[in-house]
């Protein structure tokens, strides 16, 4: 999240303030956002959470988040009111630097903060594209687009896919053997060992400086017609060495070990889906629901300057209406049915819900 993937990051203005609104990297987006979101000074007013810290980019959450959701208490023997305002972080301090709140952010931490603006620079609807950066900033938008960075992730097109998919591209490994392809116009990998054969569709690209990895979904295997490699787009397990021009298992994804003690791709293959965990860091989103994604909320806490206050309620409300089943928009109980809130966001599509891909 450097400064490359940053030019996305202007937000509307009328049309007229637009150098004003130019951000020059997603750390500024949160410091130019914190009128929106309203930046905590001073605050002692909730209780300590009693959870531990949540995995890195997780979209399971562990048993111990259950209910411990802070709100202030009711009085013995009444439970509390549907409307009264309950708080999340990944911490559970009170010097939490990323605070999630539900039925707004009580009147008594309004005092030390910073006043809200009345506009938004957090939303998808805030974002006006690359191109329009183009015609006030014409030198740093062709740095941009010719930059690693802005092609961290993008559509597996012809001009961006740079792995060979002719005929007879294969590799061998672990007594298996995948193949590349072109079929119907889409890019193929099919794994094969034994009498099991998996065959992905690839959508999308990660990377195009030393290695390009694939993103994609399972069309055929044992899997059933409702696993999650068949419903959402994963990293699939080889990647195009570019400078070797040969094909190479993934690394960087799962846990670094020694070939044999690796994931075996070919008896299960790894369930790690891009839009929930690698989006985080590389693909621009919106900074709100950036903020409302495990691996974004751990990232601000680790990183930002300041402590912040996020109405996430009013948030979901305003931009995600269509995009959430109702359910989640009734207030949390536990820190479960926060983390279901927030996993719903991470799972949303990326290619539909991001500012930029890159």
């Amino acid at each position: 999240m450097n400064g490359a993937s940053s030019k996305e990051s202007q937000r509307r203005s009328g049309g007229s303030n637009r150098d004003k609104s130019y951000a020059y990297a997603l750390i500024a987006v949160v410091i130019l956002g914190v009128a929106a979101l309203g930046i905590t000074l001073r605050d002692t007013s909730d209780a300590p959470l009693d959870v531990p810290d949540a995995p890195l980019g997780g979209a399971e959450a562990p048993a111990a988040f259950e209910d411990s959701v802070s709100s202030p208490a009711p009085a013995q023997g009444q439970a509390i009111p549907a409307d009264a305002p309950r708080v999340f972080s990944l911490t559970g301090r009170p010097d939490a630097k990323g605070k999630l709140w539900w039925n707004g952010i009580p009147k008594e931490m309004e005092e030390g903060t910073v006043e809200p603006s009345g506009s938004s620079n957090i939303a998808m609807k805030d974002y006006v594209g690359a191109e329009s950066c183009k015609e006030c900033h014409p030198g740093n938008h062709e740095s941009w687009s010719q930059h690693p960075h802005r092609w961290m992730n993008a559509l597996a097109t012809d001009e961006i896919v740079m792995g060979d998919f002719s005929e007879g591209a294969f590799i061998e490994y672990l007594g298996g053997r995948a193949t590349f392809y072109m079929e119907g116009g889409r890019r193929r990998m099919k794994l094969e060992r034994d009498d099991v054969v998996r065959i992905f569709d690839i959508n999308r690209t990660i990377g195009s400086r030393f290695t390009q990895y694939y993103v994609g979904k399972l069309l055929e295997g044992p899997e059933t017609q409702s696993h999650v490699l068949r419903k959402l787009e994963h990293v699939l397990p080889f990647g195009w060495w570019i400078d070797k021009e040969e094909w190479i298992p993934v690394v960087h994804v799962g846990e670094e070990l020694p070939d044999g003690q690796r994931n075996d791709p070919f008896a299960r293959p790894d369930e790690f889906y891009y839009d929930g965990r690698c989006s985080a860091c590389h693909t621009t989103k919106p900074i709100g629901d950036w903020m409302m994604g495990v691996g974004g909320l751990n990232r601000f806490e680790k990183s930002s300057p300041h402590p912040v206050s996020f109405d996430v309620s009013a948030y979901l409300k305003e931009n995600h209406a269509k995009n959430l089943p109702e359910r989640l928009f009734e207030a949390p109980d536990s820190n479960q049915d926060f983390l279901r809130v927030m996993s719903a966001i991470e799972r949303l599509p990326t290619v539909e819900h991001t500012a930029n891909l890159g």
